[in-house]
């Protein structure tokens, strides 16, 4: 909808709507249609020159004139030898030299200027607003104004920032991948800053460098420590609550192997905690030779994908070692429910014993 009340509508050119097909021709171009008269058309676009003036260019005592003539010359006979149609042309002379000029341009990779007209009398220092505008609109600037506004000035492949910047950047910095590289905003300033602030600049970066790789460690070790399985503390006090000696069982401290606290091996623990401080002493080394001596991008990735394995290989241990203790923890509960329905069978036969003992010592 902006677009539409932006963009002025096409000239529909009320004028030349009689022009028949043998008078002209209309093209209707982005900012307007252009109608183009056919009569006299070919002698128009005609550029030689005629005959007695080729003979006094070539007899000027100017060399200059006379090279221009000679090399005139030669394109001539190379257009004739193409048919009869192969005239010296002002439309053929513009397409060659439009295409020379779109290879210069593609060469030294430069950017189009757009020539906007102040006003319709070509006067110098005098402006037409109204005019200028619709110049503007017409030549799409206003949406490419939008664009820049928003943040969006051009899109360019990171390759590209990384090839414009790297012969400019030191070694430290040409190490890293592309994306990388172009996450920095301030390469901009790299050809017009001075040796002191290009070192300050490279500091920078070194320290955001190091900042997230060791956030990136930090995380390995967090993830580790805890999977290192629930609070051991909330697992005795649960089992405290639902272990209840019944009548004329012994206390819970008397139960041998089933003594509260027995959730996990001993050794096992230390065994777990020993492994992650080697873990820790693992991630602080690499930090420190990450900080003090140089090296590759792909050295501390070889080396930060060691650390990540290591770290899942421990990770799935403590994780099989969690499954073995819930099943031991199942096992030892039903021989606890089985303990306690032989206590409550024992108790039964001797209550019954007791009141047959006491039946026949009636009778009697």
């Amino acid at each position: 909808m902006q677009d539409e009340m932006c963009v002025p509508r096409k000239s529909k050119l009320a004028v030349h709507r009689n022009v028949r097909d043998d008078e002209g021709f209309i093209i209707r171009h982005f900012a307007g249609a252009v109608c183009y008269e056919t009569t006299g058309f070919v002698e128009k676009n005609n550029d030689a020159l005629h005959m007695s003036l080729e003979c006094l260019i070539s007899e000027s005592k100017d060399r200059f004139v006379r090279e221009l003539f000679e090399n005139s010359n030669n394109r001539k006979d190379v257009k004739q030898k193409a048919g009869k149609l192969g005239f010296i042309s002002v439309g053929n002379k513009f397409k060659t030299q439009l295409n020379i000029l779109l290879e210069k341009l593609r060469d030294t990779g430069s950017s189009f200027i757009r020539c906007i007209k102040p006003n319709l009398k070509m006067i110098s220092h005098q402006f037409e607003g109204a005019q200028i505008l619709s110049q503007l609109q017409c030549s799409g600037m206003v949406s490419v104004l939008d664009l820049m506004q928003g943040g969006f000035p051009s899109r360019a492949p990171f390759h590209e920032l990384y090839n414009m910047y790297q012969q400019y950047m030191p070694p430290k910095l040409c190490r890293l991948d592309p994306r990388l590289f172009c996450k920095f905003k301030e390469f901009d300033s790299i050809m017009k800053s001075d040796p002191d602030h290009l070192a300050e600049l490279v500091k920078k970066v070194n320290t955001w460098l190091i900042h997230s790789r060791w956030k990136k460690v930090q995380w390995c070790t967090l993830s580790v420590i805890k999977q290192d399985g629930p609070d051991v503390a909330l697992q005795e006090e649960t089992q405290t609550k639902d272990r209840r000696p019944g009548e004329g069982e012994k206390p819970e401290e008397e139960d041998g192997p089933f003594q509260r606290g027995d959730l996990r091996p001993e050794g096992g623990k230390q065994e777990t905690t020993k492994q992650i401080q080697d873990l820790e002493g693992t991630i602080d080394s690499l930090m420190i030779k990450i900080k003090s001596t140089i090296m590759t991008r792909m050295e501390i990735d070889h080396e930060f994908k060691a650390l990540v394995t290591r770290s899942e290989q421990l990770l799935t241990a403590m994780q099989n070692k969690k499954k073995e203790e819930e099943e031991r923890e199942r096992l030892k509960k039903i021989q606890e429910e089985m303990e306690r329905e032989r206590r409550g069978g024992m108790r039964k036969i001797s209550s019954a014993s007791r009141m047959r003992t006491i039946a026949v010592c009636t009778i009697f």
